[in-house]
């Protein structure tokens, strides 16, 4: 594992890792003297013995992931870093929130960043993975942009050296001073773009695993029929897995159109146009509209609607405006 402290490595090791690996970290032994040296020996006993292990420390630079390479080709097992990608305010937010030892000093946090490499194959990984940042708690920060500045120059400026240019920096838009901005809202959309088509691809594949893994245990979904209207994990999974064993089975795809996607204070949604292909060739013009939370570092599916238009005369029994409004003359 790669990242710096508070980034989500070890929580995100228990979610993917912890049934399949052998969890090793320095934290594992506070008190011990030489845990670089103790942390070696496991490794290499553990890996001799056929385990898998997964190495959970902060690892930020070249040096202090060498030996971990060597270690893993001198086993003759593959070996692969994951970098979990957070910006550094939303470490120090998580940092705050804990408390005794589990706390790490100010100082720390930023020494550790100062000396961070992003990993690399180049340094011997058979692959390198990086998770980026998801937007739960870090878009609740995002109004103080100021912040990461103002305890950079409390902790004796590691991250700027000299602290010249602060003030000018003060002035410049939060994207530009702090680029992880940036990558964490491209990341929420990439996810939800990944999310649209994994949805979209159910009709057709008949696969509804998507719709129990990725949606929130309150999730509220709503169809075109009148009686279409679920709540709760439970029912949308039971109904959906039904409906899309049955369009696949007629030969069903839905097709995404243009899909729109934004994000505020860690809500993403899409609205859309797709098109649904019917199995006898015929194509049916759909409104889709998919709103996710950031939960725990995944985005999970908090409401979905999805719905043919019908006309106003066949809803309103008249006809109403549905282009801009003429001004009067």
């Amino acid at each position: 594992m790669v990242g710096l402290q508070g980034s989500g490595k070890s929580t995100w090791v228990s979610r993917h890792l912890s049934g399949t690996h052998t969890v090793v970290s320095k934290d594992h032994w506070p008190r011990a003297r030489r845990r670089e040296a103790r942390q070696r020996r496991v490794v290499a006993e553990l890996l001799a013995s056929g385990a898998s292990v997964v190495v959970d420390n902060t690892n930020p630079a070249p040096e202090d992931r060498a030996a971990l390479v060597a270690a893993a080709r001198e086993a003759g097992v593959p070996v692969r870093a994951v970098w979990i990608d957070t910006p550094v305010e939303a470490c120090l937010a998580r940092n705050d929130a804990r408390e005794g030892r589990a706390r790490v000093p100010l100082q720390g946090v930023f020494a550790t960043r100062a000396r961070f490499v992003p990993p690399t194959t180049a340094e011997g990984f058979d692959r390198v993975d990086v998770v980026p940042s998801k937007l739960a708690e870090w878009d609740r920060l995002r109004n103080r942009t100021g912040a990461l500045a103002d305890r950079e120059r409390a902790a004796g400026g590691l991250l700027s050296g000299s602290g010249q240019g602060a003030d000018d920096e003060q002035e410049l838009p939060a994207q530009r001073r702090f680029p992880e901005f940036q990558r964490c809202f491209m990341a929420a959309a990439d996810d939800m773009r990944e999310l649209v088509d994994q949805l979209y691809g159910t009709f057709a594949s008949g696969d509804s695993t998507v719709w129990t893994s990725r949606t929130a245990d309150d999730v509220i979904g709503i169809g075109s029929d009148p009686d279409e209207w679920w709540e709760g994990r439970n029912a949308v999974a039971s109904i959906v897995t039904a409906q899309v064993q049955e369009t696949s089975e007629a030969g069903a795809r839905l097709v995404a159109g243009d899909p729109q996607i934004f994000e505020h204070s860690g809500v993403v949604w899409s609205v859309d146009r797709p098109v649904l292909h019917l199995g006898d060739g015929a194509e049916v013009s759909m409104r889709v509209t998919l709103i996710a939370v950031v939960e725990e570092g995944t985005l999970r599916l908090r409401h979905f609607h999805y719905s043919v238009g019908a006309g106003n005369e066949e809803v309103f029994r008249q006809e109403l405006t549905t282009g801009e409004p003429r001004s009067p003359g």
